[in-house]
């Protein structure tokens, strides 16, 4: 059985999602964010759930335009 996933550091996710790393660091102690764990001490994100969430946030803004 293969498992596919991909999983980012926060540099990563932060270069995709185009913010400074230290803005995900506060999103995590605050939760809000891409939802992300922490696997032997390193913070790690499912591309695939970025990615979710982040279309999740176009979806918000986009009714709240609406609105």
């Amino acid at each position: 059985m293969s498992d596919d996933t991909e999983y980012w550091t926060t540099n990563e996710t932060a270069a995709y999602l185009r913010r400074p790393p230290g803005t995900l660091r506060q999103w995590r102690h605050r939760r809000k964010g891409p939802p992300s764990f922490k696997q032997m001490g390193l913070v790690q994100y499912n591309r695939a759930e970025v990615i979710r969430w982040q279309k999740e946030q176009e979806a918000a803004e986009e009714e709240r335009r609406a609105s």
